[in-house]
């Protein structure tokens, strides 16, 4: 898992824990900045006697005795940090104990450090590789030896099996990690499934609408068509009529050329609509206002019309 999934991961953790919202974005900065140094970390909810907090998962790489060892480490992170210090735990895996009278460490693991609230976890991380690699805080577990005639070749068994077993613990301590990285890739892709598929369902019902509206908007228009048409000989004026004589003529060509502008603004709308220049929404808009202006024009004309007729 990259680092910014890690960090979204404790993200997500801080939150779903209720960690003071002013204190979160300094676990943040301490977590990258240990993700800078040992990107072998990870964070998970632990559970201590005082409730449910951040624990931060990862192995140290020291070297004693030109021999390099792995030791797994947890971070316990208490709820007013930085205040109160956190919890360094060495934790041994399968075929590991603890190493007795440890001067920097408790016998149940914890790490003894001096700690101020000015102090990173990266530095404190780095002081404690410092002092394993004078004194490893963990031993293989010894195993019964099987009898041989040679010491020479005793003690070459010996050493064979003691590299052995360093070997497997190092294995074993690289696939809990795998493991662990492999289930919170899952966690990341069953999230990400369902956002796309809230996102796909939100989308269908948005088209859903959109599509009824534009249907519902078709028909009141071919309604307007079906009235229009109906209506067409009471607006129909001779190239005679159309020379303006009077005040009513001049109005009722002005009336004519608005409905024609109209006509051809409500065509232009459809060719945006089509190609995609143009909302729904201001289709809809543009549309019903055009609409309304042609029924209004036509509705004079027809005044005027019958205005004529009874003058006649």
């Amino acid at each position: 898992m990259n680092t910014a999934n890690k960090v979204k991961d404790c993200e997500a953790i801080l939150n779903s824990l209720d960690y003071c919202a002013s204190i979160q974005p300094r676990i943040i900065e301490e977590f990258t900045g240990i993700l800078g140094c040992n990107g072998s970390f990870r964070c998970e909810v632990g559970v201590r006697e005082s409730g449910q907090h951040l624990r931060l998962k990862g192995i140290i790489e020291t070297l004693f005795k030109q021999n390099t060892f792995y030791t797994p480490v947890e971070i316990w992170i208490p709820r007013i940090f930085p205040i109160a210090p956190p919890m360094f735990f060495v934790v041994p895996q399968e075929g590991m104990i603890l190493a007795k009278g440890h001067v920097s460490m408790e016998h149940n693991g914890k790490c003894l450090i001096d700690w101020n609230p000015g102090y990173s976890l990266c530095f404190v991380l780095s002081s404690l590789v410092l002092k394993f690699n004078e004194s490893p805080p963990l031993y293989a577990v010894k195993r019964t030896q099987w009898n041989t005639s040679s010491a020479g070749s005793s003690s070459s068994v010996t050493r064979l099996n003691d590299e052995l077993t360093k070997k497997c613990i190092s294995l074993q301590i690289m696939t809990s990690s795998t493991r662990d990285q492999v289930a919170s890739q899952l966690r990341h892709l069953r999230l990400d499934i369902s956002q796309k598929q809230h996102a796909t369902t939100t989308l269908k019902q948005k088209t859903k609408r959109l599509l009824d509206r534009k249907d519902n908007l078709q028909s009141r228009i071919d309604s307007l068509e079906d009235w229009i048409s109906a209506n067409a000989h009471r607006a129909v004026i001779s190239i005679d009529q159309m020379v303006p004589s009077t005040e009513i003529d001049c109005q009722v060509l002005e009336l004519q050329a608005g409905i024609n502008t109209d006509h051809d603004l409500m065509h232009l709308a459809d060719r945006q609509l089509a190609k995609g220049s143009l909302d729904i929404r201001q289709y809809v808009k543009n549309i019903t206002s055009l609409g309304a202006s042609i029924c209004m024009k036509q509705a004079l004309l027809n005044k005027i019309s019958r205005t004529r007729i009874a003058e006649m």
